[in-house]
């Protein structure tokens, strides 16, 4: 699943933390989040709004809204 990121400047590093961020249970989460550093945390955003905006590219890049669009002129042509 990691490797999806394409567009994204993430290492193998950022990939594996990312991750981790992502599959850890709440109790890891939190035991993680009580042991780390500002400066971690920080950076476990920056992975995560990294992540979100990759998701958010691809998911613009494989919407086609052209059939969409043509079933509701139909429909509208129609009332």
């Amino acid at each position: 699943m990691m490797g999806r990121f394409r567009n994204s400047d993430m290492t193998q590093r950022d990939l594996d933390n990312l991750e981790f961020l992502l599959t850890a249970s709440t109790e890891v989460i939190g035991d993680w989040f009580s042991k780390m550093e500002p400066d971690d945390i920080d950076y476990a955003f920056e992975l995560l709004e990294m992540a979100k905006l990759e998701l958010v590219d691809q998911a613009t890049e494989l919407t086609d809204l052209s059939e969409a669009n043509d079933a509701l002129s139909k429909i509208m042509e129609k009332r």
